[in-house]
């Protein structure tokens, strides 16, 4: 069971597509705020384990819980978290601007400087100039970019993030981790890597401890660079 100090904890958590099992039986506890990567392999099923983490995928088997509320039984508040994905979840017929104040909105803000973090970002990636581009008119590094605002709106406590550097050049990748690493001071920052370089460039770059767990042949355990 879930407890309510714990910010995330996934119980036997199993994941099938039709007879085949993507992976079974993990447990996992994140307990304390922090930095924390999954490693794996591309088909290691990450990026499946991040969506039932978040709740925007059911398992087939045990329990995902968020400060001790079991997603999709109990009442569990949405807000608490957000999530970056590789696909777009942002509308591409609206521009920058519109995207950015229709979440805005919908998070009860009506300006970005209310959000300390998601305001930092859009600063230091420069989006200033793309505001009445529409989403579709940027490339995928820059849609990344609006992305990440968007995902840092709520000051989620737990903030989901697929792969977060893919995309992006080396002063926005510095400006992230920078960012990501100051944020996980106060909340529960879980992301995704499959390139073991790409991991050593986020530890470099942060400056401070990142628990890493290996995702391999479906099961989980911690790990660390030799």
């Amino acid at each position: 069971m879930g407890d309510k100090g714990i910010p995330l904890v996934l119980e036997d958590v199993g994941k099938r597509y039709g007879d085949k099992w993507v992976f079974r039986n993990i447990n996992l506890e994140l307990r304390c705020w922090g930095l924390y990567a999954i490693l794996g392999d591309n088909g290691s099923g990450k990026t499946t384990l991040l969506k039932i983490s978040s709740g925007l995928l059911r398992p087939s088997e045990g329990g995902v819980y968020i400060f001790g509320s079991r997603i999709g039984l109990d009442f569990w508040d949405k807000s608490l978290i957000n999530v970056l994905l590789h696909e777009n979840i942002m509308y591409d017929e609206l521009s920058v601007r519109e995207n950015l104040d229709f979440y805005l909105a919908m998070y009860g803000f009506s300006d970005l400087k209310e959000c300390e973090y998601a305001f930092y970002a859009f600063e230091v990636f420069g989006l200033e100039r793309y505001l009445d581009y529409r989403l579709s008119n940027l490339s995928y590094g820059w849609r990344k970019r609006v992305n990440i605002v968007r995902a840092l709106l709520n000051h989620p406590k737990i903030l989901f993030l697929d792969e977060p550097t893919i995309g992006l050049d080396m002063d926005a990748t510095k400006s992230l981790v920078e960012l990501l690493n100051d944020y996980s001071k106060e909340s529960v920052v879980l992301f995704t890597v499959s390139d073991l370089d790409d991991l050593e460039q986020f530890l470099n770059l942060a400056k401070s401890d990142i628990a890493v767990y290996r995702l391999d042949s479906g099961a989980i355990k911690a790990w660390s660079i030799e």
